[in-house]
């Protein structure tokens, strides 16, 4: 069976009414939100959409929940330094995608999910 190709994102905004987290920004091409100005971060749980726009041209609108449990800048970082983490939703399969640059001491991850971003549940191990 042949499977659809959605063709990457070439698009994203944010959804009128909503707003980005206190020191984080949004790619207009791709989507990825990035934490651009750390010292500014404020603890809490912040829910957005996202309209992101495929090769096709079809539009998904995504919501999207960050969680951050401290203001920035963390002096505790995290033992391994992300390049990028991506989710992807193609034809109702969740994926995830991310690079590290390096890793200090990590023996491995494990993927949790939640539906309301404070009772997670492992769903995997990599």
């Amino acid at each position: 069976m042949a499977k659809e190709q959605d063709n990457g994102v070439t698009s994203a905004k944010l959804v009128p009414g909503f707003t980005l987290p206190p020191g984080t920004t949004i790619n207009l091409t791709n989507g990825v939100i990035t934490v651009s100005n750390p010292s500014v971060l404020v603890a809490g749980t912040y829910t957005f959409q996202v309209d992101l726009v495929d090769g096709n041209g079809f539009t998904t609108r995504v919501p999207v929940t960050l969680r951050f449990l401290t203001n920035g800048p963390v002096s505790d970082p995290l033992p391994i330094e992300l390049l990028y983490f991506r989710g992807n939703l193609a034809q109702g399969v969740p994926s995830l995608e991310w690079a590290t640059a390096t890793v200090k001491g990590n023996v491995r991850f494990e993927i949790e999910r939640s539906t309301d971003a404070k009772n997670f549940v492992k769903v995997g191990t990599l």
